[in-house]
């Protein structure tokens, strides 16, 4: 007889390996073999647990019956194991875990790269087709998906659209006209979304095909003044772009430092900050594309001051009193009619410009002169923004007659004398007022006088003269006046002081000369009055030597005084001075002893001792070598007693 015994128990553990598919970064699948033993019963199911290896702790994932399991809850880049057990009957077996080696959670492929720049292949007034280059790399999935996003100019980015993948193109509809939009797309695969392109240029949502059209209300005719602004910022249209172009007066202008024109996509714009004269004429703005041109104009007019008058300005009539002037049209005026021209002078000595008149005609009579003053002259002319640049007179002129009276002569020196008359020369007048000078008239004052008078008429156009019947040794002025056949000039300018004298005349000293004491520091001034002429020279000595200025010391001479001066005076100052005159005729010279007073010199030794006792003692010595310039009145004795520790003491009060 045959029976089967069979043992119960729990089974074996699962057969491995641990084998993990389909893994991603979140979850994977595992998958296992049933265990060579199921303990004599039927496996009811599984336990499977999970180990990440950041913690180590065993944490339930769930139980299958299946002999594979999805395990989620995963973290993305951490290292896992897996522990399963079979359960029967009898309970839960031994575990089997695996893999040999953690497996980490992570998706086996990544995100997209990043997609090329978008561009507009086509639009329309509510729509944009776009395309773009694919990523350089998918992530190893292939791209399922593309999402458009879009921006306004002031807005935020937003989803646009969602197109399929792979190919890289799309449309935005949707979109309001005339609105300016940047795109960027991001590409997704099985990863996720990539990063986002970069944002495609400014795309107008606009119909792509548009014929050129100016909004002409902006281009009006305009008037300025000149240094104001012209500007016009005129609305435009066009598809494809339109080439945009500006003339003035028929010449096509660019931007530089006096013009600033741009072109946007719906405007554009000629800007010149300071306008000038030239910029006036029509402007003229086009606007075209292949489906046709648009063509504006406007008519722009600056006003300035005008161009000066045409030269030259014509000088005529000169007067002691008037003059005429004439000049041509001013060539430019400046945008606005010229109102009048106005004529201004200038009198030489003043150095300013006044107004001397104003007309409407091309020549005017100047009244207002002063005779014998120069003059320039200038004219303007001036509409309503202003006066032009002047128009000079090429030279200056003198307001006065043209038969006139001579200018004033110039100032008469001395060229011979004696003591009772005195010959002179003078310079002629600059200008003999347009008629011959006929004759001098030589007038004299005295000196301290203030009255002048004449003392010789000369009746030739001869420029020297004698006055006669003068005073010896008196001092006297002179000036000339010129005269003509219209009349006497103004005197001429004055003569310094000159001197009726002889003209030779032996040096001789006047003032009386005497020895002079003077106390030492103090100082000391003689002036010593001569005559002589030629000027004789002057020449000081003291004790024969030559006498010379320096620091405390000073000789002059300016005829027909001599002078000597010395500050601080010292005893070795002391000596005969002598002053010597000498001119062509002759000489002269005259002296006096300066004394300097100071106090006597050291009494001269040995000091001899006579009669010498117990209480007395006679002594004797020489007088000093110096008095000090007067004699010396008596001697002062002391005494010094060399036993006891005493100073000096006064022996006899006075000898």
């Amino acid at each position: 007889m045959t029976c089967n015994v069979t043992v119960l128990d729990v089974p074996g553990p699962p057969e491995a390996p641990v084998d993990p598919k389909e893994i991603r970064k979140d979850y994977m699948i595992i998958h296992w073999k049933v265990p060579k033993d199921d303990g004599g019963s039927d496996i009811k199911h599984y336990i499977v647990e999970k180990q990440d290896q950041e913690n180590m702790r065993w944490v339930p994932c769930g139980d299958t019956r299946q002999l594979f399991m999805k395990v989620d809850g995963l973290i993305e880049e951490h290292d896992y194991l897996f522990r399963i057990r079979a359960v029967n009957a009898q309970g839960e077996g031994e575990s089997l875990i695996g893999p040999k080696e953690p497996v980490t959670a992570r998706d086996p492929f990544k995100l997209p790269g990043k997609p090329g720049k978008p561009f507009a292949d086509d639009w329309d007034v509510d729509r944009i087709d776009l395309k773009w280059d694919p990523p350089r790399s998918d992530g190893g999935s292939a791209i399922k998906m593309w999402i458009i996003e879009k921006k306004s100019k002031f807005g935020l980015w937003e989803k646009a659209a969602e197109c399929p993948g792979p190919q890289p193109k799309g449309s935005v509809r949707g979109l309001t006209e005339g609105e300016e939009y940047v795109f960027r797309i991001i590409a997704v695969n099985e990863a996720g979304a990539g990063e986002p392109s970069d944002p495609s240029d400014p795309i107008t949502a606009e119909a792509r095909y548009v014929k050129p059209e100016i909004d002409t209300s902006a281009m009006q005719d305009m008037v300025v003044c000149a240094g104001n602004r012209i500007n016009y910022t005129v609305p435009i249209k066009g598809a494809p772009k339109p080439k945009v172009t500006w003339k003035i007066k028929n010449k096509v202008v660019y931007s530089d430092e006096h013009y600033d024109v741009m072109v946007q996509r719906r405007q554009t714009v000629i800007d010149i900050a300071f306008s000038k004269r030239y910029d006036a004429g029509v402007y003229t703005l086009e606007v075209s594309n292949e489906l046709g041109t648009a063509t504006a104009r406007a008519n722009v007019t600056v006003l300035d001051r005008p161009a000066p008058p045409e030269a030259p300005l014509k000088l005529s009539g000169v007067t002691s009193n008037s003059c005429n002037l004439a000049w041509g049209a001013s060539p430019d005026d400046g945008g606005s009619p010229i109102t009048h021209y106005a004529i201004e002078k200038m009198d030489l000595s003043r150095g300013s410009w006044v107004e001397a008149e104003i007309t409407t005609e091309l020549k005017v009579t100047i009244r207002s002169l002063i005779h014998k003053k120069e003059y320039l002259m200038r004219v303007m002319a001036v509409n309503a923004i202003g006066q032009s640049d002047p128009l000079p007179l090429d030279k200056s002129f003198i307001a006065r007659n043209e038969g006139d009276v001579p200018e004033a002569p110039g100032r008469p020196e001395a060229y011979d004398w004696d003591r009772t008359f005195i010959d002179l020369t003078w310079n002629k007048p600059l200008n003999d007022g347009g008629c011959a000078i006929e004759g001098y008239i030589i007038q004299m004052k005295v000196k301290g006088s203030t009255s002048w008078r004449e003392c010789t008429k000369i009746t030739r156009d001869i420029n020297k003269g004698r006055a006669d019947d003068l005073t010896d040794q008196e001092y006297y002025f002179f000036r000339i006046v010129a005269w003509n056949s219209a009349g006497q000039s103004e005197p001429g300018p004055p003569s310094d002081a000159i001197q009726a004298r002889p003209r030779y005349l032996a040096p001789k000293i006047l003032t009386p000369l005497k020895d002079v004491n003077v106390k030492a520091g103090n100082n000391f001034t003689i002036d010593v009055e001569y005559l002589g002429s030629p000027d004789p020279n002057v020449d000081w000595f003291v004790d024969g030597s030559p006498l010379v200025s320096d620091e405390r010391t000073t000789v002059s001479a300016i005829a027909p005084i001599t002078t000597f001066h010395i500050v601080n005076c010292k005893r070795s100052d002391t000596g005969d001075i002598v002053i010597k005159l000498v001119n062509e005729s002759g000489s002269d010279k005259g002296g006096f002893y300066f004394n300097i007073l100071d106090v006597p010199g050291p009494p001269t030794g040995p000091i001899e001792f006579e009669d010498i006792d117990s209480n007395s003692v006679t002594i004797s010595w020489r007088p000093p070598k110096d008095n000090g310039g007067s004699e010396i009145t008596g001697y002062v004795i002391e005494k010094k007693d060399l036993d006891h520790a005493g100073g000096w003491v006064p022996a006899v009060n006075y000898v």
